[in-house]
């Protein structure tokens, strides 16, 4: 029933329609071609109740995954910072890297171009595992200019992982949306730098609504870039 449920949903069903349907539901004859291309890449999927995150609770209904899937079980940090990275904000995350080094701790981030990207490549510089939550399904994955660093992820004992349909391409809903997945595997979050209102700083904000810890350095002032994580640390967050 599982591989039934993922390969419909695959298909266009939605959560609603596949609950209904779940008791009496019969094989597709499209099913065939899901079931092979997910063989073929080393696809796996989790459903329902088998969707296994920390703190969120709204989970997926269906999460595909490739790999390493007992990274989920161990201490996950989330580091999120603005799309510019700045000399002082690649100073502090080598630093950072530098004090997790050997540590047992995984890395995850979204696997956006620039900063999420850049996240994933210092942990595998620091032989740290990470995880990579994509906006975008598995086919799009797959198809991207990004395809090689997917595979160094994955060789690096790390994990993909993605709620959405296999042909699913990565568009404005579905960026926001992949950060509840991220925050409900989080223990905690490092943010080196947000400015006032940033869309970092909406990030952290639902990290804080389901408990997740937020770490962050200060800095000056009268310095916009920061006032955001400074009101942070001012508050006590």
């Amino acid at each position: 029933m599982k591989d039934l449920i993922a390969c419909l949903y695959s298909e266009g069903y939605t959560f609603g329609e596949l609950k209904k349907l779940s008791s009496w539901l019969i094989q597709p004859e499209c099913s065939g071609s899901f079931f092979s291309y997910c063989k073929q890449k080393g696809i796996s999927y989790l459903v329902g109740e088998e969707v296994f995150l920390k703190k969120t609770k709204n989970p997926p209904f269906v999460l595909y995954y490739k790999w390493n899937l007992d990274l989920l079980h161990k201490k996950i940090i989330w580091i999120v910072w603005p799309r510019k990275i700045t000399p002082f904000i690649k100073q502090a995350l080598e630093k950072f890297f530098e004090f997790l080094h050997q540590k047992d701790v995984v890395i995850v981030s979204g696997f956006a171009p620039g900063t999420d990207q850049y996240a994933h490549s210092l942990a595998l510089k620091y032989n740290l595992p990470t995880i990579a939550v994509l906006w975008f399904g598995f086919k799009k994955a797959f198809e991207s200019p990004d395809r090689k660093f997917l595979a160094e992820i994955v060789e690096s004992w790390g994990l993909l992982l993605s709620e959405f349909r296999l042909n699913q391409a990565g568009t404005t809903w579905t960026f926001p949306q992949r950060n509840r997945i991220i925050a409900g595997l989080s223990d905690f979050l490092f943010v080196p730098q947000a400015a006032y209102n940033s869309w970092t700083l909406i990030t952290v904000e639902d990290a804080l609504k389901i408990n997740v810890p937020v770490y962050s350095c200060f800095s000056h002032y009268l310095d916009e870039s920061w006032q955001g994580t400074n009101q942070l640390i001012q508050k006590g967050q």
